[in-house]
């Protein structure tokens, strides 16, 4: 049965949706209006051709946008990106009956070239050469792709020129199924105003032959300063392993952030868009209105990018982290911008909140995508701090969440942040307020 359908939504996973008498389907690059013919065949909505095309519509600006799983709202105007996200945020909360504003997104200055941490995945093709790129969506085949145009310009010259180090010595991708070859992964950091590059291959087999020569002609770049090995023979979607080897350089490369000395290592969380991550961090600090009588919990600290940002405003910070390597890097980070009002311990934040008698008055928590368990939550409720900011990167845990919260806590604010300009991913910051 052929008919035609429009779309009226897209998801959070940035897929258009179709509906009809019942059966619905969910759609890669269509548009809020446009029309579809479709066949409607066994509950199944199957797209034959778009009628119709937006006025939000924009031919991708990359090759390999209609292969690569990278990107998703590349045909989208940017505008409607923005408005998009916001539109993502208010369904999610509406799901809980959270009454709050939904402030306009604060757009990006560089929806291009704005990646600062770059990973490449490497295969053979058919005439078994290497290629290296990133997964077609929804597959495990590699798209050859050799310039990303969302990820940093010095970034991609540098995988360029591994790239042809790599063919130039004839070095062979990894097959994780026969445990054959070398090089599974590349991992590129850049600092985006030191101009600093940090190079770590990333290899399946115990040797690497042919890397004293790859060596010897990367050091010839000024910019990079340090070359690692990562050692990961498992066959997991992990990408890293545990075992890193520092080839050459220096430990780390260094960035600022907010006025603020940074160093990054290949396995250091640091924000891939640092142009944004500047309008984050000082939104979520004006939220908060810091001064120097508030003693401010930063849960989820990482290597202590936002309690060292916020140390100058209040008279007091602790960072809590789980894990033990980031709280090593934020002392380091502390030291070396002589910041004395900020201390870092090793910790499940649940249980320094529940074991600690001090009373913190603000609180800034930034969990993963999966946001913060009920426990969390209930000890938080408990301690009943006067401001609570959460930064958030995912509106579906973030809108749970904060239905956790609405019993003693106003939600004031949301304001989204376009951190991933050309995907779905949206980051948003909360500001709640003591009942």
């Amino acid at each position: 049965m052929i008919k035609i359908l429009t779309c009226n939504s897209i998801d959070s996973r940035g897929l258009g949706v179709l509906y009809h008498e019942g059966i619905k389907g969910y759609f890669r690059d269509i548009l809020i209006g446009e029309t579809f013919e479709c066949d409607i065949d066994k509950n199944q909505i199957n797209i034959k051709k778009r009628v119709t095309d937006s006025p939000d519509r924009v031919t991708p600006f990359c090759q390999y946008y209609e292969k690569c799983g990278g990107c998703q709202l590349q045909s989208m105007t940017y505008l409607a990106q923005i408005e998009y996200k916001k539109d993502v945020i208010i369904k999610e909360l509406n799901k809980y009956q959270i009454d709050t504003i939904v402030e306009n997104t604060i757009a990006s200055n560089n929806p291009k070239h704005y990646r600062t941490k770059l990973l490449t995945t490497y295969s053979k093709n058919k005439q078994n050469q290497l290629i290296a790129g990133f997964y077609e969506e929804n597959t495990h085949q590699i798209v050859n792709v050799s310039d990303c145009p969302i990820q940093n310009q010095l970034g991609n010259k540098m995988i360029k020129l591994v790239n042809n180090l790599l063919k130039k010595h004839k070095i062979e991708a990894y097959d994780e199924d026969r445990k054959t070859g070398v090089i599974r992964h590349l991992l590129i950091r850049v600092g985006i105003h030191t101009d600093e590059v940090l190079v770590c291959f990333v290899i399946g087999s115990e040797v690497f032959p042919g890397i004293n020569n790859i060596l010897k002609e990367l050091k010839q770049q000024t910019n990079i300063k340090s070359i690692y090995l990562n050692y990961n023979n498992r066959k997991t979607s992990a990408v890293l392993g545990n075992k890193y080897k520092l080839l050459y350089g220096k430990k780390t490369i260094s960035d600022t952030l907010l006025g603020f000395n940074y160093n990054i290592g290949p396995d250091t969380f640091y924000q891939v868009n640092p142009y944004q991550t500047e309008k984050l961090y000082q939104i979520a600090i004006d939220k908060l209105n810091l001064n120097k009588n508030d003693t401010l919990l930063d849960c989820y600290s990482g290597i202590g990018t936002i309690a060292l940002t916020a140390a100058k405003y209040a008279k007091e910070v602790i960072g809590v982290e789980l894990n033990q390597n980031s709280v090593t890097i934020s002392n380091e980070n502390k030291k070396m911008n002589q910041i004395e009002n900020a201390t870092f311990i090793v910790s499940d934040a649940k249980d320094f909140i529940l074991n600690n008698s001090r009373m913190f008055n603000k609180i800034i928590v930034d969990p993963p995508r999966l946001g913060l368990d009920k426990a969390f939550i209930d000890s938080v409720n408990k301690m009943k701090p006067e401001k609570i900011v959460y930064v958030s990167c995912n509106p579906i845990t973030l809108a749970r969440d904060l239905d956790m919260f609405k019993r003693y806590y106003h939600i004031k604010s949301v304001t989204p942040v376009d951190m991933f300009s050309q995907t779905y991913h949206v980051e948003s910051i909360t500001l709640l307020s003591l009942k």
